[in-house]
């Protein structure tokens, strides 16, 4: 474990959704944080629609990679994120949804069951897929 108040940022991207214990790893990165530091996070959303692209598209098209790269089970909503750094202290700053771009690249992918080379993601308002966002301990705290 790192020393409380050591780090200006810590990054949790394409990490949460991986996790049993989401909200004990959030807590984890608020008491390393230093008073004004962010935690900037990337995730899945627990919707229909993330488990068909993130489960069932991802199985699909990498039909030679792991099936399990990703379980739905383990998918956390933004309320349930927002929550766990609320809960230990931390401001929520910003959230905007992600998702695939709708493109060539994207049909390519499904068509071939490859991953294009050019295929993308792009931001949206909607966190229906994914989100990515960022949260802040406050100044004149040292949380540990």
């Amino acid at each position: 474990a790192e020393a409380p108040s050591s780090y200006d940022a810590v990054l949790m991207m394409d990490l949460i959704k991986h996790l049993d214990e989401p909200a004990r790893a959030v807590a984890e990165a608020a008491r390393a944080l230093k008073p004004g530091g962010v935690l900037v996070f990337h995730t899945f959303n627990r919707t229909f629609e993330a488990w068909l692209l993130a489960v069932k598209g991802i199985g699909f098209v990498t039909r030679e990679g792991p099936s399990n790269v990703h379980s739905y089970r383990m998918f956390v909503t933004p309320a349930e994120l927002q929550a766990a750094g609320r809960a230990c202290g931390l401001e929520p700053l910003d959230l905007i949804g992600i998702r695939p771009a709708l493109n060539a690249a994207f049909a390519s992918s499904l068509l071939h069951r490859r991953v294009h080379p050019d295929f993308t993601f792009t931001l949206t308002r909607s966190t229906r897929v994914g989100y990515l966002g960022c949260m802040r301990k406050p100044l004149g705290e040292a949380r540990s």
